[in-house]
């Protein structure tokens, strides 16, 4: 499999240097993204974004954009986007957050990503969405919002992880 090193990539409307996906841009991926640009700082200057396999006319989630900003980070201005293949092939790292979103990525784009877990840990999980770790999801509201917030933790305790790795390929000389 390929993974693009380069990480160094323009701030603005340019495809971002590290690129997580989910579903519909709602949820994992906006976590992650929001995860990332906070454990990174305001002087970072690795650009992070985020895009859905299924993005739609929507906004976040305002349970996860809460549950967010209890956690100190402000996703409130989020606007899910589509994965085009323009964004993917300008990105320098994309990053699955569940097989799925792999799968689509490898068949519709012909690109092989690792998965979230993969990069953070060396492990091929996926992070499961809400509809698919809660069985009762759609008539259970406290199980999906507990599930929410246990899966955000585990996003952002992943950070210091991914930020290391990061800097790792970062470091190394580009081929």
């Amino acid at each position: 499999m390929r993974y693009a090193r380069h990480l160094d990539h323009p701030r603005g409307d340019d495809p971002p240097a590290v690129l997580f996906v989910c579903s519909g841009n709602l949820f994992r991926s906006v976590t992650a993204e929001y995860g990332l640009r906070h454990a990174l700082g305001k002087q970072a200057t690795l650009s992070v974004g985020s895009a859905g396999t299924e993005a739609g006319e929507t906004r976040a989630s305002p349970m996860i954009t809460k549950l967010l900003r209890k956690r100190g980070i402000d996703a409130g201005k989020h606007a899910p986007r589509r994965l085009t293949a323009a964004l993917l092939e300008g990105s320098g790292l994309v990053i699955a957050m569940s097989t799925d979103h792999r799968d689509f990525i490898a068949r519709v784009f012909d690109r092989h990503v690792p998965l979230f877990k993969e990069i953070c840990y060396g492990r091929s999980e996926p992070l499961l969405d809400v509809h698919e770790a809660v069985a009762f999801w759609e008539s259970e509201p406290v199980a999906c919002r507990n599930y929410a917030a246990q899966l955000i933790d585990e996003i952002l305790a992943a950070m210091p992880a991914l930020v290391s790795v990061l800097e790792q390929r970062r470091s190394r000389p580009a081929r």
